[in-house]
């Protein structure tokens, strides 16, 4: 989680301003494929999208392996 959040991070400020950056989009853990510490979340889907003033929304949806949900959203303006 902290690796993928590094990412988009890294990713926004790479990004130039007549640029889209390269998140944009809608990304699902695929679980069966990932190699993951301890038990693995039941589901895990995040969404980022791009407004026309240049601002990215971001929305992850969690659930765990207990069942228990969760979610982060978030908004940044790259540099």
């Amino acid at each position: 989680m902290k690796i993928a959040v590094a990412s988009l991070l890294l990713c926004c400020a790479s990004a130039g301003h007549a640029q889209v950056p390269h998140v944009i989009g809608t990304w699902e853990l695929n679980v069966a494929a990932s190699r993951l510490p301890g038990p693995p979340p039941r589901t895990h889907v995040r969404s980022y999208r791009l407004t026309d003033d240049g601002f990215v929304i971001g929305v992850a949806v969690m659930v765990d392996a207990a069942g228990r949900p969760s979610f982060v959203q978030f908004v940044a303006k790259p540099d």
